[in-house]
Protein backbone atom coordinates (compact mmCIF):
# COMPACT_ATOMS: atom_id res chain seq x y z
CA UNK A 1 0.00 0.00 0.00
CA UNK A 2 1.37 3.45 -1.10
CA UNK A 3 1.64 6.33 1.83
CA UNK A 4 0.32 9.43 1.38
CA UNK A 5 3.09 12.09 1.11
CA UNK A 6 2.46 15.79 0.51
CA UNK A 7 4.13 17.25 -2.05
CA UNK A 8 4.23 20.76 -0.68
CA UNK A 9 3.62 21.83 3.18
CA UNK A 10 3.32 24.88 4.63
CA UNK A 11 4.56 24.65 7.94
CA UNK A 12 6.31 27.58 10.22
CA UNK A 13 9.88 27.94 12.56
CA UNK A 14 9.38 27.38 15.90
CA UNK A 15 10.40 29.47 18.79
CA UNK A 16 10.28 28.58 22.32
CA UNK A 17 8.23 27.31 24.04
CA UNK A 18 6.36 25.97 21.46
CA UNK A 19 7.10 22.40 20.52
CA UNK A 20 10.18 22.48 17.91
CA UNK A 21 9.66 21.82 13.99
CA UNK A 22 13.17 21.39 12.89
CA UNK A 23 13.32 17.79 12.85
CA UNK A 24 9.82 17.85 10.65
CA UNK A 25 10.79 20.29 8.39
CA UNK A 26 14.20 18.18 7.95
CA UNK A 27 12.02 14.91 7.36
CA UNK A 28 9.75 15.97 5.07
CA UNK A 29 12.40 17.63 3.08
CA UNK A 30 14.67 14.65 3.34
CA UNK A 31 11.35 12.92 1.66
CA UNK A 32 11.50 15.03 -1.11
CA UNK A 33 8.39 17.81 0.19
CA UNK A 34 8.86 21.47 -0.66
CA UNK A 35 8.36 23.23 2.39
CA UNK A 36 7.02 26.92 2.75
CA UNK A 37 7.48 28.90 5.43
CA UNK A 38 5.94 32.34 6.51
CA UNK A 39 7.70 35.18 5.78
CA UNK A 40 6.18 37.95 8.41
CA UNK A 41 7.89 41.38 7.64
CA UNK A 42 5.29 42.46 5.62
CA UNK A 43 2.74 42.47 8.89
CA UNK A 44 -0.25 40.65 9.93
CA UNK A 45 -2.37 41.87 7.54
CA UNK A 46 -0.40 40.67 4.48
CA UNK A 47 0.26 36.92 4.61
CA UNK A 48 3.87 36.21 2.71
CA UNK A 49 5.32 33.15 2.08
CA UNK A 50 9.30 32.09 0.39
CA UNK A 51 10.38 28.49 -0.48
CA UNK A 52 12.49 26.92 2.42
CA UNK A 53 15.25 23.70 3.01
CA UNK A 54 17.31 22.33 5.40
CA UNK A 55 20.22 24.92 5.34
CA UNK A 56 18.69 27.95 4.04
CA UNK A 57 19.47 31.21 6.20
CA UNK A 58 16.90 32.95 8.35
CA UNK A 59 16.33 36.17 9.32
CA UNK A 60 14.67 37.61 12.66
CA UNK A 61 11.32 38.33 11.16
CA UNK A 62 8.22 40.19 13.04
CA UNK A 63 8.15 39.33 16.69
CA UNK A 64 11.60 37.77 16.27
CA UNK A 65 10.02 34.96 14.98
CA UNK A 66 12.69 33.05 12.23
CA UNK A 67 11.82 33.56 8.26
CA UNK A 68 13.50 32.35 5.55
CA UNK A 69 16.04 34.37 4.27
CA UNK A 70 14.77 34.57 1.04
CA UNK A 71 12.28 36.88 -1.75
CA UNK A 72 8.78 36.39 -0.51
CA UNK A 73 6.05 34.96 -2.73
CA UNK A 74 2.78 36.56 -3.60
CA UNK A 75 0.39 34.88 -0.76
CA UNK A 76 -1.36 32.87 -3.69
CA UNK A 77 1.43 30.49 -3.34
CA UNK A 78 -0.07 28.54 -0.56
CA UNK A 79 -2.69 27.63 -3.21
CA UNK A 80 0.53 24.94 -3.64
CA UNK A 81 0.26 23.86 0.20
CA UNK A 82 -1.53 20.29 0.42
CA UNK A 83 -0.57 20.31 4.06
CA UNK A 84 -0.50 22.93 6.73
CA UNK A 85 1.17 22.61 9.88
CA UNK A 86 0.16 25.16 12.38
CA UNK A 87 1.22 27.05 15.43
CA UNK A 88 -1.19 27.80 18.28
CA UNK A 89 -1.49 28.56 22.07
CA UNK A 90 -4.35 26.10 22.24
CA UNK A 91 -6.50 23.88 20.24
CA UNK A 92 -9.10 21.84 20.80
CA UNK A 93 -10.96 18.54 20.17
CA UNK A 94 -13.79 20.01 17.81
CA UNK A 95 -11.12 21.24 16.18
CA UNK A 96 -10.44 25.07 17.37
CA UNK A 97 -7.47 26.57 16.74
CA UNK A 98 -6.37 29.60 19.10
CA UNK A 99 -3.30 31.38 17.77
CA UNK A 100 -1.30 33.80 19.27
CA UNK A 101 -3.67 36.84 17.72
CA UNK A 102 -3.89 39.38 14.88
CA UNK A 103 -5.31 36.82 12.57
CA UNK A 104 -2.35 36.37 10.22
CA UNK A 105 -2.89 32.05 9.85
CA UNK A 106 -6.53 32.92 9.87
CA UNK A 107 -6.30 35.17 7.21
CA UNK A 108 -3.83 33.00 5.56
CA UNK A 109 -5.92 29.58 5.54
CA UNK A 110 -9.15 32.02 4.27
CA UNK A 111 -7.20 32.31 0.77
CA UNK A 112 -5.74 28.54 0.79
CA UNK A 113 -7.22 25.66 -1.02
CA UNK A 114 -10.13 24.21 1.11
CA UNK A 115 -8.85 20.57 0.72
CA UNK A 116 -5.49 21.27 2.25
CA UNK A 117 -4.98 19.32 5.32
CA UNK A 118 -4.55 21.66 8.50
CA UNK A 119 -2.65 19.68 11.43
CA UNK A 120 -1.76 21.94 14.47
CA UNK A 121 1.13 20.83 16.70
CA UNK A 122 1.28 21.89 20.29
CA UNK A 123 2.57 20.98 23.48
CA UNK A 124 0.31 18.05 25.82
CA UNK A 125 -0.81 20.71 27.78
CA UNK A 126 -2.39 22.85 25.24
CA UNK A 127 -4.91 20.62 24.26
CA UNK A 128 -8.74 21.52 25.58
CA UNK A 129 -11.95 20.11 24.98
CA UNK A 130 -13.45 23.22 23.75
CA UNK A 131 -12.53 26.85 22.92
CA UNK A 132 -14.27 29.76 22.27
CA UNK A 133 -14.72 30.08 18.51
CA UNK A 134 -14.59 33.58 16.70
CA UNK A 135 -16.52 34.18 13.08
CA UNK A 136 -13.32 34.16 11.04
CA UNK A 137 -11.93 31.54 13.07
CA UNK A 138 -10.49 28.43 10.55
CA UNK A 139 -10.48 25.31 11.68
CA UNK A 140 -8.01 22.17 12.00
CA UNK A 141 -8.27 19.09 11.03
CA UNK A 142 -5.72 16.95 13.09
CA UNK A 143 -4.03 18.07 16.54
CA UNK A 144 -0.72 16.38 17.27
CA UNK A 145 1.77 16.52 20.47
CA UNK A 146 4.86 15.22 21.58
CA UNK A 147 2.44 12.04 22.90
CA UNK A 148 -0.41 11.48 21.11
CA UNK A 149 -2.58 12.45 17.60
CA UNK A 150 -5.95 13.49 17.50
CA UNK A 151 -7.86 13.00 14.20
CA UNK A 152 -10.95 15.91 14.36
CA UNK A 153 -13.91 13.68 13.98
CA UNK A 154 -15.31 15.96 10.93
CA UNK A 155 -11.84 15.04 9.51
CA UNK A 156 -10.11 14.45 5.83
CA UNK A 157 -6.91 13.20 6.78
CA UNK A 158 -6.10 10.14 4.03
CA UNK A 159 -6.72 6.67 5.72
CA UNK A 160 -2.58 6.17 4.70
CA UNK A 161 -1.08 8.76 6.82
CA UNK A 162 1.44 7.00 8.18
CA UNK A 163 0.79 8.12 12.27
CA UNK A 164 2.02 6.38 15.55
Amino acid sequence: MATWLPGVVAAYASVDPEPGTEAILTILSGLGTRLLLPVLSGGPAKPGWAWWKPGDPWRSGAFGIPEPDSPPLEADAIWEAELFILPGLAGSTEGTRLGVGGGWYDRALAQADPGALRWLLLNDDEVMDSLPIDPWDQPVDAIFTETRWINIASSKVPDDVPIG
